[in-house]
């Protein structure tokens, strides 16, 4: 019966390699003080200005689900990305390990993360804007018939006095 056991065992592949589970942005700007210090992994998209830092690394602000977090990575890591999140603009999408601090002492108390692995999972793209015509039309009307109906109370106004 061992040898049996001993034999399937031998033949079933045994994936030994622990993938580290991968946290959102949300759940790290809602951390608890257990999380300080911890290596993580997490995705967003890279929005706003990339910062230099005063020792060469550079500062990114990352989003996901409506939270953000600042980012300090490696120049080399920085230069992956190719477009940052605007009003019509997609950033690039990364996926980043690193070390995550509650309040960190080298950076005035920041909630941040450390970049020691900074991968792209999608590249930044535009993001095309449609306006409504008729919302538009719409709304330059009642604007219009507020200023015609303003003007003719100032002028019914007057004369009874």
């Amino acid at each position: 019966m061992h040898a049996i056991m001993l034999a399937l065992f031998m033949l079933v592949p045994i994936n030994l390699t622990f993938a580290e589970p991968t946290t959102s942005i949300t759940m790290l700007t809602g951390a608890a003080q257990q999380s300080d210090n911890q290596q993580v992994v997490f995705r967003g998209e890279v929005v706003g200005d990339l910062i230099s830092s005063a020792d060469g690394r550079v500062w990114v602000t990352m989003i996901d689900s409506g939270s953000a977090i600042s980012v300090l990575m490696k120049p080399e890591d920085a230069a992956l990305i190719d477009a940052t999140g605007r009003y019509e603009q997609t950033g690039t999408k990364l996926e980043v390990t690193g070390i995550f601090h509650l309040s960190c002492p080298t950076d005035d108390g920041l909630s941040d993360v450390h970049a020691t692995s900074v991968t792209v999972v999608a590249p930044g793209e535009p993001r095309k804007s449609s306006v409504n015509m008729m919302l538009l039309v719409a709304g330059l009307l009642l604007v219009v018939i507020g200023g015609l109906l303003a003007f003719l109370y100032h002028i019914f106004h007057e004369r009874m006095r």
